[in-house]
């Protein structure tokens, strides 16, 4: 499909690892992970161990955020921190992209971002 692994929300406070996995799609049309944060809790997302293709990838992306909210809302994905480790990706790979439904790719809203 086109999102392997898809979470609309979190508790908050939560620690959820993305491990040793595959990640590979049509080209251009998936992702391989994509977050929300519809509820705005705080969340660590540790994912390790992974191989991507994000060559392959949409916008050569690992992680979409993406916020489907209605016009005015917005989910706040300052409160999520994303640790990369030991992931093999593709040559032009893109860590994360924040996608609003309204505005598509932002600037702003970002995660804590750490990549090893």
């Amino acid at each position: 499909g086109n999102n392997a692994i898809s979470i609309y929300q979190v508790d908050d406070g939560a620690a959820i690892t993305i491990k040793n996995n595959t990640f590979k799609g049509k080209k251009g049309s998936f992702i391989p992970v994509r977050l929300s944060n519809s509820n705005n809790m705080e969340g660590t997302f540790v994912i390790t161990g992974n191989n991507a293709d994000t060559d392959n990838s949409w916008k050569n992306c690992f992680v979409m955020l993406e916020d489907y909210s209605k016009p005015g809302d917005t989910q706040d994905f300052t409160k999520y921190t994303l640790k990369f480790t030991n992931n093999t990706v593709g040559n032009n790979c893109t860590w994360t992209v924040v996608y609003d439904d309204q505005d598509e790719i932002i600037s702003t809203n970002q995660p804590k971002v750490t990549v090893k």
